[in-house]
C-alpha cells in the first residue's frame, strides 16, 4: 500500500493526522510506503515573525474570542493525540523553504523524521519554520548534511519538485489538507482517527 500526504508544516491538522497514523501503522502492524507532497497554505505570505493567531485574525476577519475559540479546539484535537499544542506562540510562516529541504530529506531517507520535526517545532516549540536558521538547525539535528541540502535547495530541479507537487494537487482537486492518495485512486480528504486508519491498512474500509 502506498499514501501519498499532501500536506504544509503551518498545518495543525496535518500534524494531528500524521499522529493518528503513525500509531495506526504501529498497532496494525502494516507498513505502507508513505510520500509527503507538498501543499503550500500561505504561498504568499510574507516571513515576518507574526503570530499566527493574529494572521488567522486578519485573514478571516474574525475577532479575539472567535479565534481563541479556534486555537482552544485545535488544542484539544491534538491532545487526543497525545500532542501539547502550543498555538499561543506559533509563527506564520511562508513554509516554501522547508518544503524544498523537505526534498532533499526524501533523498536521503529521512523525510518522515524532517517533517515530524519540522511540525513540532511549529506548533509545540514556537519557532519559526519559515526561518533558514531554524530549517538548518532542524535537519543538523536529524543527521542531514546541511551543506548539502543548502545545495539542493538552490537547484532548479529542486524547485521543479516541489512545482510538480503542486500541480498534482490541482489536478486531484485538493482543496483541503491533509488529504490522502491511496494507491494512486481513492482521495480522502481530512484527518482520520487511529480506528480508522487501521481498517484503512487492513483493507476493510
Amino acid at each position: 500500500m502506498k499514501i501519498e500526504i499532501f500536506s504544509d508544516f503551518m498545518c495543525p491538522y496535518c500534524y494531528i493526522g500524521l499522529k493518528s497514523l503513525e500509531r495506526a501503522i504501529e498497532k496494525s502492524g502494516v507498513k505502507p510506503e508513505i510520500e509527503f507532497l507538498a501543499y503550500e497554505l500561505n504561498p504568499n505570505i510574507k516571513s515576518e515573525h507574526k503570530k499566527l493567531k493574529d494572521t488567522i485574525k486578519e485573514k478571516h476577519n474574525l475577532n479575539y474570542y472567535e479565534v481563541q475559540g479556534t486555537m482552544n479546539r485545535i488544542v484539544k484535537y491534538a491532545k487526543e493525540e497525545g500532542l501539547d499544542y502550543n498555538m499561543e506562540d506559533a509563527i506564520a510562516a511562508n513554509t516554501h523553504l522547508a518544503h524544498l529541504a523537505m526534498k532533499y530529506a526524501k533523498s536521503v531517507n529521512k523525510d518522515h523524521e524532517f517533517e515530524e520535526e519540522l511540525m513540532k517545532a511549529a506548533f509545540i516549540k514556537g519557532e519559526d519554520v519559515g526561518d533558514i536558521e531554524v530549517i538548518n538547525k532542524i535537519a543538523g539535528e536529524i543527521g542531514i548534511d546541511v551543506d548539502e541540502m543548502l545545495e539542493f535547495i538552490d537547484m532548479d530541479s529542486t524547485k521543479a519538485l516541489v512545482l510538480d507537487d503542486n500541480h498534482k494537487a490541482e489536478a486531484l482537486g485538493v482543496k483541503v489538507i491533509p488529504t490522502y492518495r491511496i494507491d494512486e485512486d481513492r482521495i480522502i480528504e481530512g484527518t482520520l482517527d487511529t480506528a480508522e486508519w487501521i481498517d484503512i491498512l487492513n483493507g476493510s474500509k
